[in-house]
């Protein structure tokens, strides 16, 4: 649902098998640009620090010279710029991400204007990719419940047929002892 929550394109250009930009790597472009600093390019689209700096070093090694180029902390404190390739690069996804903003422009309008009209009360059950209903979440312990009992331990678990109930377990055998 993250990825379907504004109308339009997101855009992944793959520029050679394995190496591409989308909205993620722009955007990072785009902090180290506008904040000087990796870190904080990184908190400000909700990155941690480690992967902020993992896609500075693709992207630094991805082309023929460095899109960002850092300097360590010490008494001037450190930062980032963005170099002039990183300025070409973010410029250019900037370029296609237009393109084809201007491309889908009719298509989608046409798409949108046969949406069915919704209420939350009639919105469809999500689908997953193979057609069938999606399923909730599971809770905690793989879907098998909370974890919590309202039955007193000794108590053996339902078993009548109903949807849902457990079949009662046998008690554990006591601990073997080792002979010495």
């Amino acid at each position: 649902m993250a990825g379907n929550q504004t109308v339009g394109a997101r855009l992944r250009v793959v520029i050679a098998p394995g190496i591409g930009i989308g909205p993620g790597k722009a955007a990072m472009l785009e902090g180290v640009r506008d904040t000087g600093s990796i870190a904080a390019a990184g908190r400000r689209i909700g990155m941690s620090y480690k992967r902020a700096w993992l896609i500075v070093a693709a992207l630094n090694t991805h082309f023929d010279a460095p899109l960002i180029e850092a300097s360590k902390g010490g008494k001037a404190g450190g930062g980032a710029q963005l170099a002039a390739l990183g300025e070409e690069v973010l410029a250019a996804y900037g370029e296609m991400l237009a393109l084809t903003e201007a491309a889908i422009t009719a298509p989608l309008a046409r798409l949108a204007a046969r949406l069915a009209k919704r209420t939350p009360a009639t919105e469809p059950e999500p689908i997953v990719s193979d057609g069938t209903p999606a399923k909730p979440a599971p809770g905690p312990r793989n879907g098998r419940g909370s974890g919590c009992s309202t039955a007193p331990a000794s108590a053996p678990a339902a078993t009548d047929g109903a949807p849902g109930a457990r079949a009662a377990t046998k008690p554990r055998s006591p601990a073997r002892k080792r002979s010495p």
